[in-house]
């Protein structure tokens, strides 16, 4: 791939490396929505993908006036949460008003106890966790109203976001593509 040309406003950059277009964000999504089935408690992961997708608004009307943008995330629950997950992740603290989610915390819940996970180590990836563990979201009335629950995991949040998105960017239903429960890390 050769080096994009510059156009009037661009300030010397057209993406970032490879990822060159909201599609191109889109697969970086599908990524990261992959780490957190496979560690449900990686923060990392949730982080990469909330601030990420947050951002996918901007990419997708690259010429939209900061108001319009602020609109189209305000107009929707599923842009609500990510602004306001990605917001709070970026700066720690927030400085403007958002009212989407009330709040973070992680959850462990063993399901086995340790001398049945030392019997057999092997089942410990999928055993340890009970499926409503990991990094919870707590939303707000108005969003738990929209989403149709108060409590929901990263990945299940992620997956919903992905399921949000996919379809406004022409791929259909991703629901078969996406998987919901643990899987092995690629090799």
């Amino acid at each position: 791939m050769g080096v994009i040309p510059r156009v009037p406003g661009d300030y010397g950059f057209n993406g970032f490396f490879h990822l060159r277009d909201p599609h191109d964000l889109f697969k970086k999504l599908r990524h990261d929505y992959h780490r957190m089935i496979v560690d449900p408690l990686n923060v990392y992961a949730a982080y990469d993908f909330f601030v990420t997708v947050n951002h996918l608004v901007d990419w997708i009307w690259p010429s939209a006036t900061r108001d319009q943008l602020r609109d189209i995330r305000a107009s929707e629950a599923t842009p609500r949460i990510c602004e306001h997950l990605a917001n709070g992740a970026k700066h720690f603290i927030l400085n403007r008003k958002h009212a989407a989610v009330a709040q973070l915390e992680s959850v462990v819940t063993p399901t086995f106890e340790i001398d049945e996970i030392l019997a057999d180590p092997a089942e410990l990836a999928l055993a340890w966790f009970d499926p409503e563990d990991g990094l919870v979201v707590t939303l707000e009335a108005a969003e738990a109203s929209a989403a149709g629950l108060e409590k929901i995991t990263a990945p299940a949040l992620a997956k919903r976001v992905l399921l949000y998105w996919g379809k406004r960017m022409g791929y259909g239903d991703l629901e078969p593509t996406l998987p919901t429960h643990p899987v092995e890390a690629p090799a």
